[in-house]
């Protein structure tokens, strides 16, 4: 049980270092911008009952900045996206916000906000909890989501890690196509070349975001 935590902290540590969210002493900040999100403080404990892990999300235990909290990992389905993801996450109770004293007036507004389309139950990974997207207010990355009951009760999952294996695998794919198109006596390198600079382009929001 000790090696399989010290595992999952080392890891939680590592993914920290890499990807949308990161964590800084004892906060975490978005990766594009550096602006503090949240606190570590505000991180779940380990068995907080408000968290029932549905589907094929995975939970690890973990200390984050002196905290002993859960890490958790899941993989979309192709029915959900054409190109699966893959994400690592730890879930908090609240977000920080932030003063801005523009105009002459304090004025407090959150660190991150909800976006897109109203929140649904539909392929949420926590039971009874209905999923929207979360982004940094300040520069629009995506950080990850918030999860709210039927009784307005909220916790917020920080993704600290994605994985994008698909979306490698399918340019890897194309690129493979071009070159035997290229190479081959029957293949037509121009169209081939447009075919591939056409799927690069559609994927970059894919490979970049």
């Amino acid at each position: 049980q000790l090696e399989r935590l010290t595992r999952a902290c080392v890891r939680v540590r590592t993914l920290s270092l890499a990807m949308p969210v990161c964590l800084r002493r004892s906060s975490f900040h978005c990766r594009g911008c550096d602006a503090e999100v949240a606190e570590a403080a505000a991180l779940l404990p380990v068995g907080d009952p408000r968290v029932v892990p549905e589907g094929q999300l995975r939970g690890e235990p973990c200390e984050v900045a002196g905290k002993q909290t859960t890490h958790y990992s899941a993989v979309q389905s192709f029915l959900v996206n054409p190109l699966p993801r893959s994400f690592d996450l730890v879930l908090v109770g609240n977000m920080s916000v932030e003063s801005d004293s523009a105009l002459g007036a304090a004025v407090t507004r959150a660190a991150a906000i909800e976006v897109g389309p109203p929140a649904t139950t539909e392929n949420t990974w926590f039971e009874g909890r209905a999923h929207r997207v979360l982004i940094c207010a300040g520069c629009g990355s995506h950080l990850g989501w918030s999860f709210a009951g039927s009784g307005g009760d909220v916790f917020y999952g920080l993704t600290f890690a994605t994985g994008k294996l698909w979306v490698y695998v399918f340019l890897a794919l194309a690129l493979l196509l071009c070159c035997y198109q290229c190479t081959s006596d029957r293949g037509n390198a121009l169209m081939a070349v447009i075919a591939l600079a056409i799927t690069v382009l559609k994927m970059g929001p894919h490979v970049l975001f």
